[in-house]
Order: structure tokens, then C-alpha cells, then sequence
């Protein structure tokens, strides 16, 4: 995982981890507080930095070709992101984590939370080793997920607001907004994908990474054609930050290139033209056929 955790630095610090998931509240049944609410809702009306596309054309048809940009498997038939995978969860109690899952795909969160930290209590005795505490940061970005897919997004933040405030900030990290941001992608909401990135994410101290913005970037890319300026806007930004782009995106963006050029830049060289050139140049071993077609 892109975020994953010094644990040698976790577990050196001489704290107690059995309390990392008892001190958090569970959120509320309605939805979260309203003003987490209201801002989520909010956000469309947030102007974005505004930049012309190079790419008005649509991505009819790209999204069903391309994969989904290497963190996660798409989303289930049922609505519910897939589990992780079974190694990961090898040093926690199966029963319990079995339990956990089945309560992530009924969409019972509240439930499951509590499995989560029935979990945490059981590997207290083995002092939280490495592999135990990976296969909780598992659950606890697969229940963030199952939120995110499920329109949830309130209680999601609760949650993580919560975490932030108490002995856990240390799992509030990108990694832990990355697993909302997937389940955002699976449900193509940009307005809580854009407030996630620009405004929660700073708000609680997190950095957005390569994958915050990759995931960023894609929803924008498969949200049609009046929303390409944006992810070329990200996809700008993430070669200003000298971070690698997701290859399926780009060959997204690039089917959606029009000769409209970009203003702001001089007829010469076309925005989206001029992205995809340094794209080719800084990234030679993502360029595949379908970038170059």
C-alpha cells in the first residue's frame, strides 16, 4: 500500500496500541453531523481552478477499456468494493474478520465497526505485531471504502475526524482518504471526490499522494467531457510534483484531445498536447499502444 506506515517507528514509540480503534465513537446512524454534511453537499459550489481543455471530446466507451489504475479490483456486481486480500488478514482471528466482511457487504458499517474493534482487542495479548496491525489497517480501509461506495461519505469522515483526535492520527493518513476515494471512483461522485482531495485532506494535515491524485484524476476523466479540464488540471499538477501519472487515464484523456487548443498557452502548442508529450517523455516505460494510438 502507497501509505503504509513506519511500523518499526510505530512500535517504537513505547505506546500501547490495544485502545488504536476503542477510542473512536461510532457514527452516527443518520448520516454524520450536518456540518460534515453540508460540506460535502457543498463543495460543487466551490470554484476549482479553471483552466481551458485541450480535450472536449467525449470518453464514450474508454472508461470499459481501460483497468481501473492499479490500487484496487473494480467494484463488486452488488455495489460493495471487494475484500482485501486474504494474506493480509492471516494474523487476525478469521472469525472475527469474516464476520467483519460479511457486515461490510450487508452495508452494516455500525456493526461493523465494532467487529473491527473485537479484532483490535483480540491481538492486544500478541503485542500488535507488524502483521496483525496491517491486517487491521486492511479492515479499517475496506469498511472506509464500503462508506464511500455505499454514499456514506458523512459517517466516513466522522470516523476519520474522530481517529484524528485521538490516540490513532497516525491512521488517518493518505492511504486511509485513498480507500474513500476508490469507493468514490467505483460510484463516479467527482463533487466528494474534489472536496476529499482539496479540502478534508488539508483540512486534517494529509498530504494528497501519486495515488490520492491518480484517483482524483480518473474520476474527473470519467466524468465526461465537461468535467476534462479538471483532470488535465491534476494531471498538470502531478508533473509539477514530479509524480507518476496512471498510464489508463492518460489514454483517457488523450482519446478526448480536440483541436481547441488551450488560450491560455498560445495557439501553438495545445494543452492537452503538451501534457501528453511530457507524459511520453518523463514516464517511456508506461507508454503502451494505446497511448499511442
Amino acid at each position: 500500500d502507497e501509505g503504509f506506515v513506519d511500523f518499526g517507528e510505530f512500535l517504537g514509540d513505547g505506546q500501547d496500541l490495544a485502545e488504536e480503534f476503542d477510542g473512536v465513537d461510532s457514527p452516527s446512524p443518520a448520516g454524520g453531523p450536518k456540518g460534515v454534511e453540508s460540506r460535502v453537499k457543498g463543495h460543487d459550489r466551490v470554484p476549482r481552478r479553471q483552466g481551458s481543455s485541450a480535450g472536449g471530446g467525449g470518453i464514450s466507451g474508454a472508461a470499459a477499456a481501460v483497468g481501473s489504475g492499479g490500487w484496487s479490483p473494480g467494484p463488486r456486481s452488488d455495489g460493495r468494493p471487494p475484500p482485501p486480500p486474504a494474506g493480509s488478514l492471516k494474523a487476525l482471528p478469521s472469525d472475527v474478520v469474516q464476520r467483519f466482511l460479511q457486515l461490510v457487504r450487508e452495508g452494516e458499517y455500525s456493526e461493523a465497526l465494532k467487529a473491527l474493534r473485537k479484532a483490535r482487542r483480540a491481538v492486544k495479548g500478541r503485542g500488535c505485531s507488524k502483521e496483525a496491525f496491517g491486517g487491521l489497517r486492511a479492515l479499517l480501509h475496506h469498511l472506509l471504502e464500503g462508506y464511500a461506495s455505499a454514499g456514506r461519505m458523512p459517517e466516513a469522515l466522522e470516523l476519520l475526524q474522530g481517529m484524528k483526535r485521538g490516540t490513532e492520527g497516525r491512521l488517518v493518513s493518505a492511504a486511509a482518504f485513498n480507500a474513500l476515494l476508490r469507493g468514490l471512483l467505483a460510484r463516479g461522485s467527482l463533487v466528494e471526490a474534489r472536496f476529499i482531495v482539496r479540502e478534508e485532506m488539508p483540512r486534517l494535515g494529509v498530504v494528497p499522494n501519486e495515488a490520492s491524485l491518480n484517483l482524483f484524476m480518473d474520476t474527473a476523466a470519467r466524468a465526461g467531457p465537461a468535467h476534462l479540464d479538471e483532470a488535465w488540471d491534476v494531471l498538470e499538477e502531478m508533473q509539477a510534483r514530479g509524480l507518476r501519472a496512471d498510464k489508463y487515464t492518460v489514454s483517457i484523456l488523450t482519446k478526448g484531445i480536440t483541436d481547441r487548443g488551450d488560450k491560455r498557452r498560445g495557439a501553438a502548442a495545445p494543452r492537452g498536447v503538451a501534457l501528453v508529450e511530457k507524459f511520453l517523455a518523463t514516464q517511456p516505460d508506461d507508454v503502451d499502444e494505446v497511448l499511442v494510438n
